[in-house]
């Protein structure tokens, strides 16, 4: 079976007309029934009236999207979502480090076509006559249409270098960084970030004090809904970052009930955006470390970043 690639691919039909033949190029989608492509009511097929055989040249491209615009009965499947394997890495962005993790996905459609003489009605004649008289010019593709469920956000969020017992002059360290998810099929999904820091990160870390380190969100809205152009929100507080690895420092969720907590119902995604963006303010008062800190070095905050969706998602097993 070929496989074209919804996301480019280029193939064309070369249709052999032999010596004083009339020809019709039947086709369908995904087992639905058998319709003559004819573009623009005309078949692109003309008789060959010479007495040498003649190749005709048509677009793959034309014709599939001509069955997903104009297939009545819409057999074009836009609904099943196929997993083609989980995705997660690192990367480096003008010296910032960043993660993503998601899943290869994507919408599959089966396109099959008969090049059939004209004096045959494949609308009327039954599957066993076409097998009989077509099998073996049946001609089958497979478009992919692909579309990632994609997260990236910060893998370091780096707060720079503070001198002990100067937060007088430096009240405030900040580290910044921003977390996009892109979402082509609209699917629902759930981003939960936790607190897993463990072992001698816990001890003594200033970061990890009682209303030592804010943690606030400002999420950006698509002004059409498709280009790259963002208007801004708000920079809205959701808390504070000492928090167990049964609580979640951060949870977006297309279906998130509203929580009465107005900061963190503000910056919830919708299934309906086909990419979020929202950057991340982690401010911590250096007071804290004035106060808590019992050794110079560094200190850190371990965090887990686990996506899902409720989706079913069929495994893509061709």
């Amino acid at each position: 079976m070929h496989r074209l690639d919804g996301r480019a691919f280029k193939n064309t039909f070369l249709i052999d007309q032999p010596a004083g033949t009339s020809n019709v190029l039947w086709s369908r989608m995904n087992d639905g029934k058998w319709k003559k492509y004819e573009p623009d009511g005309k078949n692109p097929l003309q008789p060959n009236k010479t007495s040498e055989a003649q190749t005709v040249e048509l677009s793959i491209a034309d014709v599939t999207e001509d069955l997903k615009t104009k297939d009545n009965v819409d057999n074009y499947d836009d609904q099943t979502i196929y997993n083609a394997g989980k995705i997660d890495g690192n990367y480096v962005v003008n010296g910032v480090e960043k993660a993503f993790i998601g899943w290869h996905l994507l919408h599959k459609n089966k396109f099959s076509f008969i090049v059939a003489s004209a004096s045959d009605d494949l609308s009327t004649m039954t599957a066993s006559e076409i097998k009989a008289k077509y099998d073996n010019t049946i001609t089958n593709y497979t478009l992919n249409v692909h579309g990632d469920l994609l997260v990236n956000y910060p893998k370091v969020f780096d707060f720079g270098t503070y001198t002990l017992g100067t937060s007088e002059q430096e009240p405030v360290s900040i580290a910044k960084g921003q977390i996009n998810v892109e979402n082509p099929f609209y699917m629902d999904w759930k981003l939960v970030v936790k607190n897993s820091t463990s072992g001698a990160d816990l001890v003594d870390n200033p970061l990890l004090q009682e209303d030592a380190t804010g943690f606030n969100v400002q999420l950006y809205s698509l002004k059409t809904g498709t280009d790259d152009d963002w208007e801004a929100g708000q920079i809205l507080n959701i808390g504070g970052l000492l928090k167990g690895p049964e609580t979640p420092l951060l949870t977006l969720d297309t279906q998130k009930q509203l929580s009465g907590d107005e900061q963190l119902d503000a910056i919830q995604p919708a299934k309906s955006m086909p990419f979020y963006k929202s950057d991340v303010n982690l401010k911590f008062h250096n007071g804290k470390a004035d106060q808590y800190a019992k050794r110079p070095g560094k200190y850190k905050l371990e965090a887990t970043w686990e996506l899902s969706t409720a989706d079913k998602v069929v495994d893509d097993t061709d």
